[in-house]
């Protein structure tokens, strides 16, 4: 896809977690995720992924295996951390906040072509604690209208 995209001039933002993996409520994809406990994972909880350093650690070692996968193409134009990552469940400000910025902080570290690093909100409020504290290049909000 990313090969695809460059051929045509289309930059691409890569999203790699999507709110229903720590959801059991909202597009819930949690019975299934690898970091539950049930599948053999780390977690009791979707609460949990923000602050357990076994799940930080693994999450890390993903982010390094994407970024040497993926983090040469011309046409990736940012990471997205989250979409719409105020829609897990147990949604913990500060915990939140302190996780992007650890995120976001290692993949500076490893991206050699420092893409943007972004995340997004469903609703309006968009977390001060993760605009303001997070170090993120750009926050983004989704608005959904029913009309």
């Amino acid at each position: 896809m990313l090969k695809a995209a460059a051929e045509r001039g289309i930059a691409v933002q890569l999203v790699l977690l999507y709110h229903g993996d720590l959801s059991t409520q909202i597009n819930p994809t949690w019975d299934t995720n690898p970091y539950n406990a049930a599948n053999g994972g780390p977690l009791g909880t979707p609460k949990e992924f923000f602050t357990d350093p076994l799940a930080r650690r693994f999450f890390a070692q993903r982010l390094r295996y994407i970024v040497a996968r993926y983090g040469a193409y011309a046409s990736l134009e940012a990471w997205e951390l989250w979409n719409e990552v105020d829609l897990t469940d147990g949604y913990d400000s500060a915990a939140v906040a302190a996780w992007h910025q650890e995120m976001a902080a290692y993949l500076r570290t490893i991206d050699a072509a420092h893409h943007p690093v972004t995340t997004s909100f469903a609703y309006f409020f968009n977390d001060p604690a993760v605009v303001v504290g997070a170090d993120l290049d750009l926050v983004q909000q989704h608005f959904y209208s029913r009309t």
